[in-house]
């Protein structure tokens, strides 16, 4: 272990599994449900279908997602939205066993998973400021270790898992991404907690969204960084 990593608090190398364990999961899905509509029809749109609206929470509520981020508990938030995926994913799962799976279940289960994702992404990237004492060395350690391990367990490790899972049943890869949120959701529990946002008095949930996105959109650096990901983005997809 090298001496930088020993610098970062306890708290961190939990956050990072967790993280980590989640977005594994969300890579098992991710190449999990469209094979799994394809088990039910060969219609492109439908596969289409199931696929964007994974993604599809991000488009529609990615702003309110955050300013609602900044009003609720962080940790509380990150395990809740975990836990929920862990329970909703028992759904399709005995489905799948009970040979009763449809297109629109697929689609609706990865709508509701990219909302959670969504929800516990968006806190996770707030907490972890508050967990660093916000200390700019430590915080681009950290992000450069929680950036990368996310994009090579949800993006490299993930959809192959999540490929060969299928293979062994429909319900496999389903209960595998079960328990890895379970696991994400206990070891975020197991954070320490941190002072709750205070929003400013008055300010509706609309109005802070507005506030939040024309911030990014008058500063050129941060509205850089946004567009550059949305038209690569959908160039790959």
């Amino acid at each position: 272990m090298t001496s930088d990593i020993q610098k970062l608090p306890t708290g961190f190398g939990r956050l990072w599994t967790a993280q980590t364990i989640s977005s594994l999961g969300d890579g098992v899905t991710h190449a999990a449900l469209p094979l799994l509509a394809l088990t039910l029809t060969r219609d492109p749109m439908a596969l289409a279908v199931v696929t964007a609206a994974g993604t599809l929470p991000w488009l529609l509520f990615g702003v309110l997602g955050g300013a609602l981020v900044d009003r609720w508990d962080r940790r509380r938030t990150m395990w809740v939205a975990d836990a929920a995926r862990a329970v909703l994913l028992a759904i399709p799962a005995a489905a799948a066993m009970l040979d009763i799976l449809s297109i629109p279940l697929l689609a609706a289960l990865a709508f509701l998973l990219g909302l959670g994702g969504l929800f516990f992404d968006t806190a996770a990237t707030a907490y972890l400021p508050d967990l660093l004492r916000r200390d700019p060395t430590l915080l681009q350690r950290a992000n450069s270790r929680l950036r990368g391990t996310q994009t090579a367990a949800s993006g490299f490790a993930g959809p192959p898992a999540g490929s060969a899972l299928l293979a062994l049943g429909r319900a496999v890869p389903l209960l595998a991404d079960a328990v890895s949120f379970a696991v994400s959701a206990l070891l975020v529990r197991s954070l320490p907690p941190m002072p709750r946002p205070v929003p400013e008095a008055r300010e509706s949930l609309l109005h802070q969204a507005r506030t939040g996105a024309s911030y990014v959109f008058r500063d050129r650096l941060l509205l850089g960084l946004a567009l550059r990901p949305a038209v690569g983005n959908v160039a790959f997809l």
